[in-house]
């Protein structure tokens, strides 16, 4: 402002014409180039309504740039035309972006003070008319295009003046935020109505007048209040908007009058005039007063009828709501008060809100502070109880809610709301304590254990010497009590075990069930030793006889202890523990274990194992290797028997010993198995006969393989695959297998045999064998195992029990093969016995396809005499 006023006033007084209009085409300039940096840089909204008054300004300054060029230099003066065109057209652009800008920023009530907008605009352009247009008419032709621009020029800035006074009258600070548009607009309208009326050299005054209007534009669009959204306050606006009509509609009246009388008093003497002036004021008058009453009277009748509902509706309400002035004085309260406190409403008027609510809830002090922080429009809700009027009375949970609104012209003051929160209180401690709580036991669960070791292991760093104890304990043989008594028994023996844990562990340690039959124990303050000790009374206590029924049950359990000190993560404490915890069971169950780092390495090796089997199949690290069976009269191969090896990359050869387990418990034996099936099948249907008959396949299949769906299927498909007849594979599966799957193993085998497949016991002598059981067994051969066939030439024990398996085979017209033959000496005793077949490294070490294949064309496979 302080910069265009300056501009303004030199655009006047420059010395040379040329230099004022280059000074003034410049402040054009500025217009369009402040408004295209506020879209920028401020964002303002309606965007679209800004962004088209700014381009509007811009066409404007670009007009007055070509007149300066093209006019004023005397470039092409007959161009004048054509740049007043351009004025009218980006005053028609400015005309959308304030209608675009005054729909955006409109209600419903401030949309009236159009009628005032209107009716100013009206009365001006009527004034223009009736003194000034007879005058342009004259100056310009009748059929000219200078005589329409001339015509329009007034009638759009006229109408960009009221469409600006809309802007200022629709809003309560719209006098702050557009009055420098409207102003500019006022004084652009006058100054082109006197240009386009006056003679002679006044283009000086009228550049600088047109200066000022472009000043108060760019003042304008840089003014901040222009992007806060406006605010309407219904009972101030109203009456500010009653007494602006009255003063905006008076000036109108007054205007017309004046220019009608202007017009008429050569035609009607003055005493008529005079007469018709006051009987159309006081008509005027008389009837806007009564108007303005009929509004004032719906008004009144509908705020009523607004306040008597409003007042049944929170009257009616169970939640209390409150209104406190900006000083913290209660100025209204509802009438639910009563029931809550006992004490009537009016007995809380004048009252200090933050006196009431120190005396009537617990703990508000630093509630109020929080309040006294809040700003403009915040809101800020808290749960507190309420004092009880007496002794015998249950304590009740209020919410409150505390909305600041002193800055609304409604309002000007605290608006709070109070509802009785106690059964929701109730229910949702009852649901933390469900989340945080196993429901069979009452004990913490996992998620409750982890935040108290949390916080003990917090508690321990700040004592160094100080460690914790976390405990795992495992039922032994749990799934047997479900499976046999039931689930419902199951539950009432954990119950107990969680009873007995309570009293085994010390005041103020923690038992928490983990799930399953799985619980922990999080011992404060206690070493190995201590720990060790309480391990110990809980398996003792553990062990104690519980009441199922009709019967008392002696639980078991294998506990897993790990103690430490500093920080550390609760899951890798409860891994830890659960390591020890495995280890105990592997040594035997029912007994403790402290954990120890090489268990640690142990489990970590195993995992590696696991991740790495799962990919060894991909990877084509698996492969076959054969170890042939032998007819001990002939030294005929008769059979082959498939077996697995694993080659890592980086570990090299990995015993079966160890990763076969690890292939059961991770679920992998199952797809490794079918794999192994396959492949040995496609390796010996490629096999030489031998005295006219090629030699079996013997593989091993897993209860896994059995026992899943399809395992027939899946065998029928592997014999189709590789063309090998049904009776050249053997099958083993270990006697333990049979006796614990019971009836389904036997009915897969049976159907295996109904196709002529063989089916081999492995291992035999080492299971639940006997002579009842095994006659029930659909198997067609059995193999002794290698710890019966060591040393059965010097041993005794074993001579009998393999001269037992052999006789109870021939009784039952199975076929006996010797495992892990490896001397001379133990293949002469196995023939004395009379043993018919056998396999081991005296005849061949297992080996890859190819030596198989040259070993096969051998016509013999004599032992290596006398030696392994």
């Amino acid at each position: 402002m302080a910069i265009g006023g300056v501009a303004s006033v030199a655009v006047f007084l420059v010395p040379t014409r040329l230099g004022g209009d280059v000074l003034f085409t410049l402040v054009a300039l500025s217009v369009p180039a402040v408004g295209w940096w506020a879209l920028h840089h401020d964002r303002p909204q309606p965007r679209r309504g800004w962004l088209l008054l700014t381009l509007g300004f811009t066409v404007v300054a670009l007009a007055e740039l070509s007149c300066l060029v093209l006019y004023d230099w005397g470039w092409w003066r007959g161009a004048e035309s054509a740049i007043n065109v351009s004025f009218i057209l980006g005053y028609i652009v400015q005309f959308v972006g304030l209608t675009t800008i005054i729909n955006s920023r409109s209600t419903r009530r401030s949309r009236a003070s159009w009628l005032d907008a209107g009716a100013v605009g009206v009365a001006t352009l009527t004034t223009i008319w009736t003194t000034c247009y007879e005058q342009l008419i004259e100056r310009n032709g009748r059929a000219s295009l200078e005589w329409l621009i001339a015509l329009s020029e007034p009638m759009i800035g006229v109408a960009l003046a009221a469409m600006a006074l809309r802007l200022v009258l629709g809003e309560p600070r719209g006098y702050r935020v557009f009055g420098l548009l409207a102003f500019g607009y006022a004084v652009q309208t006058a100054t082109d109505v006197t240009a386009s009326l006056v003679e002679g050299d006044w283009q000086r005054l009228l550049n600088g007048l047109w200066a000022v209007s472009y000043v108060c534009f760019g003042a304008n669009l840089l003014h901040p209040r222009r992007l806060l959204p406006p605010r309407e306050a219904p009972s101030a606006l109203a009456r500010r908007e009653v007494m602006q009509a009255l003063a905006l509609q008076g000036a109108v009246i007054v205007a017309v009058i004046g220019a009608i009388v202007g017009r008429a008093r050569s035609l009607v003497p003055a005493s008529i005039l005079v007469v018709w002036v006051i009987a159309a004021m006081v008509m005027l008058v008389l009837n806007r007063v009564r108007v303005y009453s009929l509004v004032r009277l719906v008004g009144d009748a509908s705020a009523t009828e607004s306040h008597r509902r409003l007042t049944a509706l929170v009257d009616n309400s169970h939640e209390i709501i409150a209104l406190a002035d900006s000083e913290g004085v209660l100025r209204y309260v509802s009438s639910s008060v009563e029931f809550a406190t006992g004490l009537p409403a009016s007995h809380w008027l004048g009252a200090n809100v933050t006196r009431v609510l120190t005396e009537q809830l617990f703990e508000t002090s630093d509630r109020l502070s929080q309040l006294a922080s809040l700003a403009p429009g915040e809101r800020f809700t808290w749960e507190s109880d309420m004092r009880p009027r007496e002794s015998s009375t249950p304590a009740r949970t209020l919410q409150l809610t505390v909305v600041n609104h002193v800055d609304t012209p409604e309002v000007n003051g605290w608006v709070i709301t109070i509802r009785d929160v106690t059964d929701e209180a109730r229910l949702t401690s009852e649901l933390r304590h469900q989340a945080l709580h196993d429901t069979l036991t009452g004990l913490p669960n996992r998620a409750l254990l982890f935040d108290r070791i949390e916080h003990a292991l917090e508690r321990a760093q700040l004592s160094p010497d100080t460690s914790i104890a976390v405990a795992l304990v495992d039922l032994d043989e749990f799934k047997s009590v479900n499976d046999s008594l039931g689930h419902d028994t199951g539950d009432v023996l954990l119950q107990g075990v969680a009873e007995r844990l309570l009293h085994a562990v010390r005041p103020g340690d923690t038992v928490a069930r983990l799930g399953g039959d799985e619980f922990a124990l999080l011992l404060e303050g206690a070493d190995e030793l201590e720990a060790m000790a309480i391990a110990q009374r809980a398996l003792e206590s553990v062990a104690q006889p519980v009441q199922l029924g009709d019967v008392d049950f002696s639980a078991a359990a294998s506990v897993g202890v790990v103690c430490h000190r500093g920080p550390a993560d609760p899951v890798e404490l409860l891994r830890f523990a659960d390591i020890a915890m495995y280890e105990a069971k592997r040594e035997g169950k029912a007994r403790a274990k402290l954990f120890r780092e090489h268990m640690h390495h142990a489990a970590k090796n195993q995992l590696e194992l696991r991740m790495n089997l799962a990919a060894a199949l991909e990877r084509d690290e698996l492969s076959l290797v054969f170890q042939p069976i032998v007819d001990l009269s002939s030294y005929e191969v008769r059979g082959v028997e498939a077996l697995l090896r694993w080659h890592h990359p980086v570990r090299g050869a990995v015993p079966p010993a160890e990763f076969i387990p690890i292939a059961e418990q991770s679920g992998l034996l199952e797809p490794i198995g079918e794999w192994v099936l396959r492949t040995a099948c496609a390796h010996a249907a490629t096999w030489p006969s031998i005295s006219g008959s090629a030699p079996y396949l013997s593989v091993n299949v897993s209860a896994a393989q059995i026992s899943s769906r399809g395992f027939v299927q899946k065998v029928m498909s592997a014999l189709a695959a590789s063309g090998l007849p049904a009776s050249r594979l053997l099958l083993e599966v270990t006697e333990t297998m049979l006796v614990d799957d019971g009836g389904n193993a036997s009915d897969v085998l049976a159907q295996l045999r109904a196709v002529g497949i063989r089916i081999a016991i492995d291992d035999f002598g080492t299971g639940y064998s006997s002579l009842a059981y095994l006659r029930q067994l659909a198997v067609d051969v059995v193999k002794i195992d290698q710890s019966f066939v060591r040393d059965v030439d010097t041993n005794s024990d074993h001579q009998a029990l393999t001269r037992t398996m052999l006789a109870l085979a021939d009784g039952l017209s199975m076929t006996a093969i010797a495992e892990g033959v490896e001397t001379t000496d133990e293949l002469g005793e196995l023939r004395l016995l009379g043993c018919g077949f056998a396999q081991g490294y005296l005849f061949s070490y297992p080996v890859p396809a190819e030596a198989l294949l040259a070993l096969l064309e051998q016509p013999r496979a004599e032992p290596a005499l006398g030696g392994r």
